[in-house]
């Protein structure tokens, strides 16, 4: 192209460009852009005191548990939901290799005793390193777990009739990065019956 063919068309241009520069996004479009917005799911996590950005996911228990609900977890982990011989489970891992974090909740057998879910908690607890009481808020028992290069916790509750006994745990070095996450998912399970969460 000539020079002074470039600079014509250039000049001509400058109004047309400039005039869309100024208009106004149609209504439509800046609906769209709201509704796009709001359907982005993100929050952050405190991890080592520093805030990070996170993608999360939905996840909702079906008519085959024991109790319904669903449970918001941080993008990246990986739900699975199965029978196990202590009950029904619902799994969260944080990837294939399991040193990098397992969080878990099972739902006892119905007709289990106080004393035989404490005794189950604790178990369950001991089975992944050395167990040692730790009480938490609205648990009805709890403990920490450390050694065999394994930290973690495991911790007891109960919603409508049923036990339940919620286990984090994640290889020493990478607990710092998973406990937040393991938190994020406990802070938002909600029982779907009466909006408790898990912990209420």
């Amino acid at each position: 192209m000539k020079p002074t063919l470039a600079l014509t068309l250039a000049v001509a241009l400058a109004p047309a460009l400039s005039a869309c520069g100024d208009r106004e996004p149609s209504p439509a479009l800046s609906e769209s852009a709201a509704a796009f917005q709001r359907n982005v799911n993100t929050d952050t996590l405190m991890v080592d005191g520093q805030p990070v950005p996170i993608t999360f996911h939905e996840f909702k228990g079906g008519a085959t548990f024991p109790a319904q609900f669903q449970v918001r977890y941080p993008e990246g982990m990986a739900v699975t939901a199965d029978r196990a011989a202590m009950g029904d489970v619902v799994q969260l891992t944080q990837s294939a290799d399991t040193s990098a974090g397992v969080w878990s909740l099972t739902f006892l057998p119905e007709g289990t005793t106080e004393d035989a879910a404490k005794t189950t908690a604790k178990t369950a607890a001991e089975a992944l390193g050395t167990a040692t009481d730790d009480p938490a808020a609205g648990a009805l028992a709890a403990f920490g777990v450390a050694g065999a290069g394994t930290t973690g916790r495991v911790w007891l509750g109960q919603h409508a009739g049923r036990y339940v006994v919620v286990r984090s745990s994640a290889a020493d070095a990478a607990w710092g990065a998973f406990e937040p996450r393991a938190d994020f998912v406990e802070q938002h399970w909600t029982w779907t019956d009466d909006g408790s969460t898990l912990a209420g």
